[in-house]
């Protein structure tokens, strides 16, 4: 019960305020950040389509960190892609 009334007042009930509404605010602050990031990543790496074959293959190329294996490794981008979805499902 005294769930629901802190809930409800934001107070607990010995009448001190919470906490958790602060908690939750910070929670949705760090994964709007996240996902203004993600999103502007999104829009750049798509955009660079603009720019030619050459220029958004070298693109995918980096994001799936051919620089460090020598070859394409789908699985990073995989990986990565889970992560964005775990936190925002």
């Amino acid at each position: 019960m005294t769930g629901l009334i802190e809930g409800f007042l934001g107070k607990r009930s010995d009448g001190k305020k919470s906490r958790t509404p602060a908690a939750w605010d910070r929670w949705q602050s760090i994964t709007g950040f996240i996902l203004a990031c993600f999103i502007l990543c999104h829009m750049v790496f798509t955009s660079t389509i603009l720019l030619g074959k050459d220029a958004f293959n070298a693109v995918v190329g980096f994001a799936e960190a051919k620089f460090l294996f020598g070859e394409a490794t789908w699985w990073i981008t995989n990986v990565i892609a889970a992560v964005i979805f775990v936190v925002f499902v």
